[in-house]
């Protein structure tokens, strides 16, 4: 493809896949090409590869420091607890009033 051509394809691309209209699909590719790669993209961390992750992170690390930002109940530091985490801080930020 000639480079003048190409730009131009990507350009228009780039407008597209940015609109809120393309959000949903994009992800859904984005998604895909991750799990083509083999990477389990789902929510929950015990079917995703970040339980394999932490257990790593947290083998080769000891008494790490982690941050759970937005921790609502706190489910996700209770996940770092059990994998080894040394410390959790965390913070639920709160909207300003304006």
């Amino acid at each position: 493809m000639p480079t003048q051509l190409k730009t131009s394809v990507l350009k228009r691309l780039t407008q597209v896949a940015g609109t809120n209209a393309m959000a949903i699909p994009s992800l859904k590719i984005a998604n895909m090409g991750l799990r083509g790669l083999g990477i389990n993209v789902s929510g929950d961390p015990a079917l995703s590869a970040e339980s394999w992750f932490l257990e790593k992170l947290f083998t080769a690390s000891k008494n790490l420091l982690c941050a759970d930002v937005g921790a609502n109940v706190g489910e996700y530091s209770a996940i770092l607890v059990r994998q080894g985490a040394g410390r959790v801080l965390k913070r639920v930020p709160k909207p300003s009033k304006s």
